[in-house]
């Protein structure tokens, strides 16, 4: 009994190396995943549907809040966008007519839009501004290859806040 456990043993450790994948092999592979991943990710950025979740957000003073809680979206549609952030920052002086709005509000067109490719690294960064009644905001939506994206608001009323999540395809607005 303990040669037959001696042999299995053996064989399986000698076995074993020969039928895995080698290093290489398996760096090949993990590029040609993340290579379909950004491709995935740049077709759904380029069909301009998409929505963010923020799961995170910093303020300019270093205080990072979890928004789980929260609904925090920002959801492009083709030339529009839909935002509603929660906000922990400070607004800039003679900034009263704003006072009374709970977060990053904006529901409307969008103007300046621009996706830079980072190829080498597998970065979209997607940057577009909006002009409300009483503000208007500049967006910078840095998105991984996977989906984790960063999104970076600044005001010229408000400290900038920055917001942690994902960035996924959406389904279309009527």
């Amino acid at each position: 009994m303990k040669n037959i456990m001696l042999f299995l043993l053996l064989s399986n450790l000698i076995i074993s190396p020969l039928l895995g994948q080698t290093k290489e092999e398996k760096k090949e592979q993990k590029a040609i995943q993340e290579a379909e991943e950004f491709k995935n990710m740049k077709a759904v950025i380029d069909n301009r549907i998409y929505e963010f979740k923020a799961d995170w957000t910093t303020s300019s003073q270093g205080a990072r809040v979890n928004l789980l809680t929260r609904p925090n979206l920002l959801k492009v549609n083709k030339d529009s966008v839909d935002v509603y952030l929660s906000y922990f920052g400070f607004l800039q002086s003679g900034s009263t007519a704003i006072s009374n709005q709970q977060g990053v509000v904006f529901n409307g067109p969008m103007d300046n839009y621009s996706v830079e490719v980072n190829e080498k690294k597998r970065k979209l960064t997607v940057k577009f501004d909006t002009k409300g009644k009483n503000d208007h905001f500049q967006f910078y939506l840095t998105i991984n290859r996977n989906g984790n994206s960063t999104l970076s608001v600044t005001s010229p009323v408000r400290s900038t806040s920055k917001y942690d999540g994902t960035t996924k395809k959406s389904e279309p607005k009527e």
